[in-house]
Parts: C-alpha cells; sequence; structure tokens
C-alpha cells in the first residue's frame, strides 16, 4: 500500500479474508482487506495490484460508517473528477480504476489515524486449460508482512472429478467433498502466507458443462466443452492472394523480412498462383503471377520496385478480380481512410513488420476470417513461417442458432483442448451444435442441451461472464465499441479501461453528481 504524508510502514494489512468459489471454468475470488493506519496522521492510501489477463474486477466495496457500502460503476474521466472534488472536502470517497497493462488501482481516504478502513475486492475470472486435461485456478499468497488475522476458503462445485492441489499455503488446508462439492478451509492469527493456492481440476472431453441464468427475455447461458484437439500441417492453397501496403507508412516496415518469409512459403509451396494487389488510398490489381518450382524473381523484383506514397484505404479492397482462397496482408494495419474492415470472407493472414502498429486491427481481421496475425517485431523470419505453417484446430461457430443469440466468441477462436461459450437462450430449452475445425472446413461436432430447469443455478452470475466475454471481444476494435464498452460495463458493473467504481458517502453526492 503507497501512502501519501507517511513511511511506507505507516499502513499495515491487519486482517485478510479470501473466498475462492469455482463452478466449471469460472473462479470468483472475494478478497476483504482491513489496513491500518498506525501513524499519528489522516492519510490516503493506495493500493496497486495486477490482474491476469482476461480478468476484471467485478466487485468493489468500501466502509462508511461502520458498514460496507457497494460501489457504482462510472466513466472513468468522471469517478476521478468526483474523487479528486469530494476528497477535498474532508470525506470519504473510494475509487478503484483500471491503470496501465492489465493493472488496477483503488484510492482510499481517509485512513484514520491509529484507525482502520476495510475494501472488498471481487473479480470473475475465466479458468484456462492447462496441462494434463485439466482446467488451473492460481492464487499468489506471497506477502512480506505477517498478518493478524488471516483466513482462506475454497469451493469447488458439482466436480465429477477430484480437484488436485498442486499447491497449498499450509499444510492443514485440504479439500473435502461433500456430495460433487469440495471445500477446504483454514484460519490462522500471526500468519505470514508464503506460498500459492493451485488447483487442478480434471475435465473429460465427453462431458459438457452448463451454467444458465434466468434473463430479462429468457436465459444467459455458459458452456463449457473439452474436445481433443491437435494441430495440423496447413495445406497452402494453389491460390494464393498478396495484399500489399503500399501507403507511405510502408517506409517504416521491414521489407527484408517480409519478402524472406513470402519466399519461405513459396519455397515449400513450389508451385501456385499469386495474385498480387496494391492498397493505399485506393486498391489496385497488380497482376498474377504463376511460380513454378519456386521460381518468383518477377514477383520478387516487383515487389522490390513499389513506390510507397498516399494513405491507406482497407475499405477499397474486395473480391472483384481479386479471388483467391487466402491471402497474405502485409501492413501495420493503420486505416487512414474509412473502416478498418476488409471485405472478403476468406482467410486472410495478416503480417506486421512496423514498430507502430493497430494490433487490434489485425488480430481483429485474421481471427474475423479464420487467418493468423503474424508479427515479425516479436518473432525471427523461421518462428513466423513455423506459426503460419500449422493450423490450430478452431471452433467455427453454432450450426443451429436460431433459438440463441448474442453467443461469444462471435468469431473463430482456437481450441486447446477447452472451449467455453456463453450467450441468451430465447425459448425454454434446445440443443445446440457447435461446430469445430480449420479454415473453413468443419471437421468435428459436438451437440450441447441447454434445459434451465436440469442447469439453472445461482453460484455465479453467469449474466456478467456473458458481458465480459462480450467486452472482451468489443475491445479487439476499441476505437468502434468505445461506447457501447462503456454502456455495457456500467450496466454489469465492469472495471474497463473507460469505466471506475467509485464510493461516495452521502447520498447526496450520488445525487449532486448524477451517479
Amino acid at each position: 500500500v503507497k501512502t501519501t504524508a507517511a513511511t511506507e510502514t505507516s499502513v499495515s494489512l491487519q486482517k485478510l479474508n479470501i473466498d475462492v468459489q469455482i463452478i466449471g471454468n469460472i473462479a470468483t475470488t472475494t478478497m476483504t482487506m482491513t489496513f491500518y493506519n498506525n501513524s499519528s496522521s489522516v492519510l490516503e492510501g493506495e493500493l496497486t495490484f495486477p490482474m491476469p489477463d482476461g480478468v476484471s474486477i467485478s466487485r468493489y466495496a468500501l466502509d462508511i460508517n461502520g458498514k460496507m457500502r457497494e460501489a457504482v460503476p462510472v466513466e472513468k474521466a468522471k469517478a476521478t473528477e468526483v474523487f479528486e472534488s469530494i476528497e477535498r472536502r474532508r470525506v470519504d470517497p473510494g475509487l478503484l480504476e483500471k491503470v496501465e497493462g492489465n493493472n488496477f488501482r483503488t484510492r482510499i481516504y481517509p485512513l484514520p489515524a491509529k484507525g482502520t478502513r476495510t475494501i472488498i475486492i471481487a473479480y470473475e475470472e475465466e479458468l484456462k486449460f492447462g496441462k494434463e486435461s485439466a482446467l488451473t485456478y492460481n492464487l499468489p499468497l506471497d506477502y512480506n508482512q505477517t498478518i493478524a488475522e488471516f483466513s482462506l476458503k475454497t469451493t469447488v462445485y458439482e466436480s465429477l472429478v477430484k480437484p488436485e492441489l498442486v499447491q497449498q499455503p499450509d499444510g492443514s488446508f485440504n479439500l473435502d467433498n461433500k456430495g460433487n462439492t469440495y471445500v477446504a478451509e483454514m484460519k490462522k492469527t500471526n500468519y505470514q502466507p508464503q506460498k500459492a493456492l493451485s488447483i487442478n481440476l480434471p475435465k473429460r472431453s465427453d462431458m459438457p458443462e452448463v451454467q444458465m441464468q434466468k434473463a430479462s427475455n429468457g436465459y444467459y447461458f455458459l458452456v463449457n466443452v473439452f474436445p481433443k484437439s491437435q494441430n495440423r500441417p496447413r495445406q497452402w492453397s494453389n491460390q494464393i492472394g498478396i495484399i500489399w501496403d503500399a501507403s507511405l507508412s510502408g517506409l517504416q516496415r521491414d521489407i527484408k523480412k517480409e519478402l524472406e518469409l513470402l519466399g519461405l512459403i513459396i519455397k515449400q509451396k513450389q508451385n501456385l498462383t499469386i495474385q498480387l494487389g496494391l492498397l493505399n488510398n485506393a486498391f489496385k490489381n497488380a497482376g498474377t503471377f504463376n511460380i513454378t518450382n519456386g521460381n518468383w524473381d518477377v514477383l520478387k523484383e516487383k515487389l522490390e520496385k513499389v513506390v510507397y506514397d498516399g494513405g491507406t484505404n482497407f475499405s477499397a479492397i474486395n473480391a472483384t478480380n481479386f479471388g483467391a482462397n487466402e491471402y497474405l496482408f502485409f501492413t501495420e494495419g493503420l486505416s487512414t481512410f474509412g473502416k478498418n474492415v476488409v471485405a472478403l470472407n476468406k482467410p486472410i493472414h495478416t503480417i506486421n513488420s512496423s514498430q507502430k502498429a493497430d494490433y487490434s486491427t489485425l488480430k481483429y481481421i485474421s481471427l474475423k476470417t479464420g487467418g493468423q496475425f503474424v508479427n515479425l517485431n516479436s518473432s525471427s523470419v523461421n518462428q513466423a513461417f513455423e506459426q503460419l505453417n500449422e493450423e490450430q484446430l478452431q471452433f467455427l461457430g453454432i450450426k443451429n442458432a436460431a433459438d440463441v443469440r448474442q453467443t461469444y466468441p462471435s468469431m473463430r477462436v482456437n481450441v486447446n483442448g477447452h472451449l467455453s461459450v456463453a450467450g441468451i437462450l430465447s425459448q425454454f430449452s434446445t440443443n445446440i451444435i457447435l461446430q469445430f475445425g480449420y479454415g473453413n472446413t468443419v471437421v468435428s461436432e459436438q451437440t450441447v442441451r441447454l434445459d434451465p430447469n436440469a442447469q439453472g443455478l445461482t453460484t455465479i452470475d453467469v449474466s456478467r461472464v456473458w458481458a465480459q466475454k462480450k467486452i472482451a471481444e468489443m475491445d479487439i476494435q476499441y476505437e468502434q465499441n468505445k461506447q457501447d464498452i462503456s454502456d455495457l460495463s456500467k450496466q454489469f458493473g465492469i472495471v474497463t479501461r473507460n469505466t471506475s467504481l467509485i464510493v461516495l458517502e452521502n447520498l447526496d453526492d450520488y445525487l449532486r453528481y448524477d451517479i
């Protein structure tokens, strides 16, 4: 905890209560922390903590006059302005905001002299599929000070296979089963936690897991399946389209590396037809090149002589007279005209070699079309070629989606032994068919039954999980979706890059600042 007008030892963590609840692939971790101000001065406290990628804070509460008060979501800029305005009046605001990377910061004022303040922070996390066909939960517990009162409780609901404690903070911490629910609990005084809590949750590939929750018009659902997946060598098409960004910003790209990568692809394929398109303010078909026995000298010379000029207009690209079965798009992803959308419905592999790039747009284009994104800044030419030369099993979509809406992911995603899909069911019950494959080819399907009577629960907030998945997908194109992200995060109380959670002391302040 960083404080103002005091040494770092002035404020200590006096009490820590951690409650972990896991159901399916969702873990909800709630931490109740009481801080003690040992100094004789009133202080402002600041606590910064990192979160795993894709995890967001979903609850923040602060003690006001001895009672915990839940925070409300508000635009980030407004929250900061209100906090600083109220702080000057020496009353009790609390603010939780997202800062650089996936780090979160909370500011607490005042921390009374020789007194305490308590905060509650909770976050929901989609667990990742690790080794040995298991989901993995990890909670770092490496503290540099003794905590007067420490407690930890972990509950794993409805698990057909007993979870495995890979690491526990104390030898007394063991998971005991109550039917299909497993519970572990410990309480300590004057305790310094130094070991993490790490749990493996084995899953069966033949058993989909479904959780459902009533919505205003239907049911939210969360489906987890565990398909057996394996990568396979990419079968390059005989007809490849190259989209070469010839705008002025192309002078900042590493053309040498890009040509080396293209050369490796052609060397492996040997015989193919390449259609070349040059893109700047407009899109121009620059010729068809028949490659025989890996000889691409004419094409290489053409690319080496490209004159870079003008801006970039992604919306100028279209399939008219530029047909191919897959595309290689060499660009830094910065479209200066029109939308960052490419009107092609075949796999597009986006390849960047510029230090200044729009990574979100490049990833969006490749994900949307079933291609791959390659960053030549962070990988060698050989590594990039290996990445492109391998196809991962992908989730391609839902076959019969008439009874469901707003399902996420709505784009293709790679499947590494586990897939999580959230959406809204319009009817009372139905079967959905999840499709898996490579590129545009379906190689397997899995039928999942959605039935609120059998799968309804109140243990986790399925609606919030759905909202987090939708926000994560919209965030890929943040600028276009900024307002929608703000509206959704405020509706579901989720902290994002443009929303924060704030606690105010007086009802008058909520009314005054329209919060």
